[in-house]
């Protein structure tokens, strides 16, 4: 005799367009991390944590809350009650690069971030001049 309950009715899902796994692959490509990277830090198999994205199992309360500290995000993201704007806006080649910057010696860190500082430096400069340009029309009209 089966004893396993059916719901009697099935709740609709907060956003239709995207599951709790889904959302939850989502925030953590945009933090430029992997499965094993989160699944290490939580103390579960990389093969576990893939079934909670895929949507194989629900997450519980506990599980929402380690991946949200792992993911430095909120429980309410993950569920899909708030969307962190912050989140949106990463771009994950952005962070994929700072990550190998961490890697990089401290000479090699000084050096690329000198020749950034001079790249920016030049194209602020010359940004200004046509941001001036643009001010002088204005006042010209």
């Amino acid at each position: 005799m089966d004893m396993s309950r059916k719901p009697l009715y099935k709740l609709k899902p907060i956003d239709p367009e995207e599951t709790i796994g889904q959302r939850v692959s989502r925030i953590r490509k945009s933090k430029g991390l992997t499965q094993v990277d989160v699944s290490q830090r939580i103390g579960i198999t990389q093969a576990l944590y893939s079934s909670y994205e895929r949507g194989r199992l629900r997450l519980s309360a506990e599980m929402v809350a380690q991946i949200a500290l792992v993911l430095k995000t909120s429980a309410d993201e993950i569920l899909g009650l708030q969307k962190n704007t912050d989140e949106e806006m990463a771009d994950r080649g952005f962070l994929r690069r700072m990550k190998k910057i961490e890697t990089l010696s401290r000479g090699q860190r000084k050096m690329l971030f000198s020749n950034i500082d001079m790249f920016l430096k030049g194209a602020l400069e010359t940004a200004k001049p046509q941001q001036e340009t643009f001010t002088e029309l204005r006042e010209n009209r």
